[in-house]
């Protein structure tokens, strides 16, 4: 079929059923503003490692991702005090079985509502009970309504040596956290100094690179659910106009679908986040959200001849090395004003979202519209959007919707639908449409590379138990950028970028040993038209095992196959070798021995390493050559000290900077050590 261009026509008729899609009258109760949504579900671990596999996340934004993992996973709540919002999202639970929790626990008394009670909640089956036991603990009645201080400190250092020829100094990172909190208060603070970055120089950089501070009050006030002052995550409905979250891509957002969401955070990366004040009140039906922020950001930027400084391109937190990033360091701001408003009933929740965004003193570079050939300059943007969510009273069922514009009434729309059995699996689907110029600077919710927006598409993943031993989990979106002619007099062509990102995930558990088995292949195709000369496919397979013989043991094996066409020899191999170990009560440990064959940085494979929280680590191998790491661990009811070394040796292929394959040794060495107050 002939590729042709989106009229504006056919753009208004995608909206319309972008939208459609996700109004069918049935009825439910969405939460607007919490930690959770009712589309939203846990991410598990071996999701976590396909995220990184397939790009979803942004390679500087790998340590601090896995390190917010690592924080939800330690987590544990009150079986009488955790809520219906922090059973969906932490927990993973469906909405439906949160609600039957919650009913359930008020028939009973604090004394008695103990974890042996789980199996006694209804539509709570033996799967969920196992799901969620692990994050859930019991107090004694008396010590119920107490508000219990806990408390973390921790300093982290990562030493690397590499030696290809490097004429930085400071091969170290420093990290030091500390966080407190009690049941209605937290406060944290951090400093951060990066690999090769200076501190304590007076001619770069005086001190660490990086601070994160915030200070957070819940249910303090009447009406007043929420306030933040420091460091906070924000995004606001399915993420159209403020999205802040190190994942991006359609995968991503059917793993864990934007919603609405306000928390503190601590990071030491200065991406995804913002800096200021937030403000979050309750009123019956009604919740309002007013966010503030401030930020220093780095941008490459000129003075035109009305001596305006223009930025070209901004990057948030990037390193501070070498003698240009530290002249680009903090040399600007940015700052945003974000509004919510919105009216839940048992049926429907509507909200009506504004943002706007500035960068003091300076203009901001943009690419063209479609009827200009000049990029276009702008001193500030803003975005509005209206929302509409529900859910059936099953929990079975779950909808969202939401349409945004920009500045100069450009529009974007996106829905999610799901559906959920017990019996046959769950089903989720994403459609979403963009005009051609639709622009909003925080959103990061189908981040496609250098086109964020600008096009349309339908996405959907489907997870299974096939049988009883054996359970799969697929993944297909379908995407075609919008056709963006720079002159009215272009005449339009049959090369508007289109492609298919699809994956298939199999899982087979032995009934009998302790073994299982994970299968992944994945295909991502974007391609020019028809014509195969200008089309590009990447394939990826991954085979691994988990075999755990002892309670002491656990050893995984992986074998992954990568391929970039129409590249010629363009492919990569990778053989890794995890074994974990428990040798006492305290003491554990873990060893991974991997060998990798790229032929270029374009086919780099990741695998999961074993990592200290907070250390300098990058799972990406790209050469020839061979990898040990290595780790340590002894963990008390206060302490945990863990220790780590990482060694890898390869023969890097040439590159445009360098025209001979260079022989590429590092070796790494990590300490940390954590003190927990409870």
């Amino acid at each position: 079929m002939r590729l042709f261009k989106l009229s504006f026509h056919k753009q208004k008729l995608w909206l319309i059923i972008a939208i459609i899609i996700t109004v069918p009258p049935l009825v439910g109760h969405a939460s607007f503003i919490a930690h959770s949504d009712s589309i939203t579900s846990s991410i598990l671990p071996q999701q976590i490692d396909f995220l990184i596999q397939e790009g979803n996340i942004n390679e500087e934004d790998i340590e601090p991702f896995l390190d917010s993992q690592v924080i939800q996973n330690n987590q544990k709540f009150n079986i009488w005090l955790i809520t219906a919002q922090q059973l969906t999202l932490q927990l993973g639970v469906t909405p439906f079985q949160a609600q039957a929790f919650i009913n359930f626990r008020k028939t009973v008394t604090p004394e008695t509502f103990t974890l042996a009670r789980l199996k006694e909640i209804p539509a709570w089956d033996r799967k969920t009970i196992t799901r969620a036991e692990p994050y859930l603990y019991y107090d004694p009645p008396f010590t119920v309504q107490r508000s219990k201080l806990k408390a973390e400190a921790n300093i982290t250092t990562s030493y690397i040596q590499n030696k290809v020829a490097s004429t930085q100094v400071y091969p170290y990172s420093l990290l030091i956290l500390g966080r407190a909190s009690t049941n209605s208060f937290q406060i944290g603070i951090l400093a951060h100094k990066g690999v090769y970055e200076p501190i304590f120089n007076p001619q770069t950089i005086p001190s660490f690179d990086r601070y994160g501070f915030f200070i957070e009050a819940k249910n303090s006030l009447p009406h007043v659910k929420q306030v933040i002052m420091g460091d906070y995550k924000l995004s606001l409905a399915s993420g159209l106009i403020i999205r802040q979250s190190f994942m991006h891509g359609v995968y991503a957002s059917t793993l864990q679908p934007p919603s609405s969401s306000l928390r503190a955070t601590l990071s030491s990366s200065g991406a995804n986040n913002s800096r200021g004040v937030a403000f979050l009140a309750e009123n019956k039906k009604w919740q309002a959200l007013v966010a503030y922020s401030k930020k220093p950001i780095d941008t490459h930027f000129f003075v035109n001849e009305d001596e305006y400084e223009v930025i070209t391109s901004l990057q948030y937190d990037p390193p501070h090395r070498t003698e240009k990033e530290l002249q680009r360091r903090n040399n600007a701001t940015e700052q945003f004003l974000a509004t919510r408003l919105a009216y839940q009933t048992p049926s429907y929740t509507l909200g009506v979202n504004g943002i706007m965004v500035n960068w003091p003193h300076k203009l901001r570079q943009i690419e063209a519209p479609t009827t200009q050939t000049e990029p276009t300059y702008i001193t500030s943007a803003h975005n509005f959007s209206f929302d509409v969510q529900y859910r059936h009273p099953s929990g079975f069922f779950d909808a969202q919707a939401e349409v945004a514009t920009d500045r100069n009434n450009h529009w974007g729309a996106t829905s999610t639908f799901q559906y959920r059995s017990l019996t046959y699996g769950t089903l989720l689907t994403i459609a979403r449409v963009f005009s051609p110029n639709f622009f909003a600077p925080l959103a990061n919710t189908f981040q496609r590379g250098t086109l964020p927006t600008n096009e349309w598409g339908i996405s959907f993943r489907y997870d299974s138990p096939l049988w009883h031993n054996i359970s799969i989990s697929t993944f297909s979106d379908f995407f075609q950028s919008v056709t963006k002619n720079k002159a009215p007099s272009t005449p339009t062509s049959n090369n508007t970028p289109w492609g298919i990102d699809a994956n298939l995930q199999a899982k087979y558990t032995s009934p009998i040993h302790p073994l299982q088995i994970n299968l992944t292949t994945s295909l991502k195709t974007t391609r020019k038209g028809y014509s195969p000369t200008k089309s590009k496919y990447n394939t990826r397979y991954q085979i691994s095992a988990l075999w755990h013989p002892t309670q002491w043991i656990q050893v995984t094996p992986t074998l992954q196959y990568k391929n970039f066409l129409p590249l010629k020899d363009e492919n990569a191999i990778l053989l890794a070798l995890n074994t974990k170990l428990k040798l006492t009560q305290h003491i554990s440990g873990s060893v991974v021995a991997s060998y990798f064959n790229t032929t270029s940085f374009y086919t780099r494979v990741y695998v999961y390493i074993p990592r200290i929280s907070y250390s300098a680590t990058l799972p990406l191998f790209y050469g020839k050559g061979n990898a040990l790491v290595a780790m340590l661990s002894y963990k008390t009811v206060h302490w945990q000290i863990a220790t780590a070394f990482a060694y890898t040796h390869a023969t890097v292929p040439p590159s445009i900077n360098n025209k001979q394959a260079q022989l590429k040794q590092q070796m790494q060495v990590s300490f940390s050590i954590t003190y927990h107050f409870k």
